[in-house]
């Protein structure tokens, strides 16, 4: 089996620009994910290559922190 790896992260942001939560609301909001990492063979340079990658983040939890902000 290649070499995998699991992290679990988090950040704070700004709901400050346009995309996938709508209009920008200025709230301050948490962001939860977690990544999964597939490594394939090794590259020429002797470090392993990316073979495949996943995150997911907490949709869910991100709406409810700028709806709370708006109202």
């Amino acid at each position: 089996m290649p070499p995998r790896a699991a992290l679990r992260w988090s950040l704070w942001g700004k709901h400050d620009g346009w995309g996938r939560y709508g209009r920008p609301t200025g709230a301050k909001v948490y962001v939860m994910g977690m990544t999964h990492i597939d490594f394939g063979p090794f590259g020429e340079d002797g470090g392993p290559n990316i073979r495949n990658e996943f995150t997911l983040i907490d949709d869910t939890a991100i709406w409810k922190q700028i709806l709370l902000h708006s109202g």
